[in-house]
């Protein structure tokens, strides 16, 4: 028998238990198929399966919301999921239909005062840096949950840098610590395991290895990138050290003006400001 010639209610069962590649694939047989492929239940239930949510890393998902849409508007919100809501200014561009808003809440009432808040890559955990006059403590939250999965007392210091690892909840934290006497500055890296909330130092670097020609003020973390640190030395010619922190191996790079540092996977770049 002929797919197009069973029940329209067959077609819809089976249509259920299908991906979104191939819901669009029937949609384009014909015109009675299209009908079929663009019905509200049949999107409403592929928005709401947790396949298609967990691989593209989407929150958990507002029920009464979604329940509240039109077929049209519902395929705009895979659409803004897959690829991004369109430009503000275009004039097809409707907030209410076409983005797919959630809005989450973290009570931060243990905390004396404001944190330093950053939204990790990926907009699944966030970083908050809470600063009192003798120390300094980093958070890590699971946004969706609004739970802290995982927290470290260090020395005051400034805002660390972050890499989330691809393919898994595992960020690395790259901060700067005072070293042991005046002057002296140590690089750590600390792997967070976001699951589970456990914490191992990978990397632990003191700056007294480097030989500079005059004394360093200060080490500010720039960048953190699969294997590759960048930090900048408060130092009479601020250079900048690109650190292999799993080989343990480094270069000083010099720089005779003021430009922005990144690692993007293993490569590095500056902006330079004339």
């Amino acid at each position: 028998m002929p797919f197009e010639t069973l029940e329209e209610d067959v077609l819809l069962e089976i249509l259920l238990f299908s991906d979104i590649s191939t819901v669009l694939a029937v949609s384009a047989i014909n015109k009675a198929l299209r009908r079929i492929a663009l019905s509200k239940q049949l999107w409403l239930s592929l928005i709401l399966d947790i396949r298609f949510r967990e691989a593209l890393e989407l929150p958990p998902p507002n029920h009464e919301r979604l329940e509240c849409l039109s077929a049209e508007e519902l395929i705009n919100v895979v659409k803004n999921a897959v690829a991004g809501p369109g430009p503000l200014w275009d004039s097809t561009y409707d907030e209410c239909s076409s983005v797919d808003m959630t809005s989450f809440q973290i009570p931060l009432d243990d905390m004396d005062d404001r944190p330093e808040a950053r939204l990790l890559p990926g907009a699944r955990y966030l970083l908050l840096n809470s600063t009192s006059t003798t120390q300094q403590t980093l958070y890590i939250y699971d946004v969706w949950s609004a739970c802290r999965v995982w927290y470290r007392l260090m020395q005051r210091c400034k805002m660390c840098e972050v890499d989330m690892v691809p393919g898994g909840a595992i960020a690395r934290v790259f901060f700067v610590q005072k070293g042991n006497h005046t002057n002296s500055f140590t690089l750590h890296v600390e792997e967070v395991d976001l699951i589970t909330g456990t914490s191992r130092e990978l990397f632990n670097f003191s700056f007294d290895s480097i030989r500079l020609d005059s004394i360093v003020f200060g080490v500010l973390p720039c960048s953190i990138g699969g294997d590759f640190l960048l930090a900048s030395v408060v130092h009479w010619h601020s250079p900048v050290v690109l650190i292999n922190w799993r080989a343990s191996t480094f270069v000083c790079l010099d720089r005779d003006s003021f430009f922005d540092v990144t690692i993007l996977y293993t490569r590095w770049y500056w902006t330079k400001v004339s």
